[in-house]
């Protein structure tokens, strides 16, 4: 099915300072918190706490970022990882 072809909206442009939400930001806590029903709840956090963006060294939005690199050098390991056990 054919789509109307029409103008980019202005939130969708992008200029050469644009940054994604994560540029540099302050490392993540420990555990999480949030008040429940039955009082404050907390569990650890388990998320990855290094950026996992594996094009983030030719990427012009982390240009900049001090987390820019590691996503691709988590790949490298992961990769040499799986080499490693065949």
């Amino acid at each position: 099915m054919p789509v109307a072809d029409h103008a980019i909206h202005p939130h969708g442009v992008r200029d050469a300072e644009h940054r994604y939400g994560c540029h540099n930001r302050a490392p993540f806590r420990e555990t999480v918190t949030t008040e429940g029903w039955r009082g404050p709840v907390s569990w650890p956090f388990r998320m990855s706490r290094e950026c996992r963006y594996d094009r983030s060294l030719s990427d012009s939005a982390c240009a900049g970022c001090m987390h820019a690199g590691s996503g691709e050098r988590y790949v490298q390991e992961q990769e040499q990882r799986i080499k490693a056990s065949r």
